[in-house]
């Protein structure tokens, strides 16, 4: 257990890199504050996004075990109990030492699963206290001991505590930082001068545009396979409202995109607007969101673009549009392009 404590931190913390970066919108759903005791106690439903990084880490930290003992042959913890793994046949290689590693997890550790985990290790603790070999060891390896001397237990005890202590640190740390994807910046929107919190994932850019037309574009910095596009128009003629903006706007959805349903009524950032939906011509599976909202003259769009999943899913790009929208003006139909300035 010594062994598994010292390596399960760093290979939960990569484990947590990689699910970030392949499976992103279900780390975002996991990833909340004390998400880990939600998870269990609270949501068993998210339990799902919890188990693979439970699972990668695990098995992380049974490759480095078994490369340590083919290495050195012996890990931290089994040195300071002198404890010794041989096989039976053959020596100790790290193809053998990979294979106990993975018994381990699987028939010490359950996979990882809860409950299931917990009733692993007492079956093989009362196989070991009768005399029996752990079932993973039985047939494959002999497990030997030194005798447990007083400086042996003194060495194991600071180690365990040392280890308890570490993890407290980091669990102490890691609440005094927000995770990367709830740290923000403040964005103003340049037409109404009204402010806004953004995720420092996303990372924005302006499109060049007639003034005083403004269209910004924010992608992830974190491989979301996201973008959302934020665009100000402002109408030329008399006032219009939203269903003549997204008349207005249909030929050109349809130009460019697969159109999936109607435009329909929803309430963004406290806007009241019509969403349509709709998928790329490119066959790669892109799911587009269009949002549109109207205040008198003054005409504003979100483009949400998500590929390999639908937008719903995409937790920080829904979020994003919420916090754009918000910076909508609601108190004046007509803002002067005098007080239109630059980002």
């Amino acid at each position: 257990m010594i062994d598994f404590s010292l390596l399960y931190l760093p290979s939960n913390y990569l484990a947590e890199l990689l699910f970030s970066r392949l499976f992103p919108s279900a780390y975002l759903q996991m990833a909340l504050p004390d998400a880990r005791i939600v998870a269990i106690y609270l949501a068993p439903g998210m339990l799902w996004y919890l188990l693979p990084l439970v699972m990668v880490a695990l098995l992380i930290t049974s490759v480095v075990l078994a490369l340590v003992m083919a290495v050195f042959g012996a890990t931290p913890g089994k040195a300071i109990f002198g404890i010794k793994v041989r096989p039976l046949n053959g020596n100790g290689t790290f193809r053998f030492h990979l294979r106990r590693e993975l018994a381990v997890f699987a028939a010490g550790f359950g996979c990882g699963f809860p409950l299931i985990s917990a009733l692993t290790m007492v079956v093989q603790r009362q196989r070991v206290a009768l005399g029996l070999p752990a079932s993973y060891d039985e047939g494959r390896a002999s497990i030997t001991g030194m005798r447990l001397t007083p400086v042996r237990e003194v060495l194991g005890a600071i180690a365990i505590i040392a280890t308890a202590i570490g993890a407290t640190m980091l669990t102490v740390s890691e609440r005094g930082n927000a995770p990367w994807h709830l740290q923000t910046y403040a964005w103003q929107n340049p037409v109404t001068s009204k402010i806004t919190a953004i995720s420092r994932i996303w990372q924005v850019k302006s499109i060049p545009a007639a003034p005083p037309n403004r269209y910004y574009e924010f992608r992830s910095s974190r491989s979301l396979l996201s973008m959302v596009q934020f665009g100000y128009e402002r109408w030329s003629g008399n006032n219009i409202d939203n269903a003549s903006y997204a008349a207005i706007l249909q030929p050109v959805v349809q130009q460019h995109f697969k159109v999936i349903d109607d435009w329909k009524p929803v309430t963004v950032g406290g806007i009241s607007a019509l969403r349509i939906h709709a998928s790329g011509f490119d066959g790669l599976s892109t799911a587009i969101e269009i949002t549109v909202a109207v205040q008198g003259r003054d005409c504003w769009q979100t483009s949400v673009y998500t590929r390999g999943k639908e937008v719903d899913d995409t937790t920080g790009a829904t979020d994003l549009a919420e916090a754009l929208f918000s910076t909508i003006a609601t108190d004046q139909s007509e803002i002067s392009a005098l007080n239109v300035t630059s980002p």
